[in-house]
């Protein structure tokens, strides 16, 4: 059995919530000014690569993980969700992927100080029916 969710990018930016002393309205850096960044053609690209999508392949037998296909900016790697759990109608589980598989990439001096490659979703599906 194979289950495709798309979901658009534009979307997740709106649920970016930093949580470091370096988002600072008065210093110019603002929340907002990072999504836009995240965005723009140094990360996400959305105005080529509006959406990403996962196709699940394999669910483990005890059902706490999946395997599938992570589409982002038209390139697809195999990925994992893990910690897959069904609470009041949510199915909930975590994906990490390292961010340099897929392009995302930022070409900045310092960006091994200040930028993880690996990005994690928390993954919330209400469950229909």
């Amino acid at each position: 059995m194979v289950f495709r969710v798309l979901y658009r990018c534009s979307n997740i930016y709106t649920q970016i919530n930093p949580t470091d002393e370096n988002y600072d309205a008065a210093k110019g850096n603002t929340a907002e000014k990072l999504v836009g960044h995240l965005g723009s053609p140094d990360f996400f690209d959305v105005a080529n690569h509006p959406t990403a999508s996962f196709e699940i392949t394999e669910v483990a037998e005890d059902g706490s993980s999946a395997k599938g296909n992570l589409t982002v900016r038209g390139i697809t790697n195999e990925e994992t969700v893990e910690n897959i759990t069904l609470a009041d109608g949510t199915l909930s589980g975590t994906l990490t992927f390292d961010r340099t598989k897929y392009e995302v990439a930022f070409s900045h001096p310092v960006k091994e100080m200040v930028l993880s490659n690996d990005i994690a979703l928390a993954i919330a599906l209400k469950v229909a029916g």
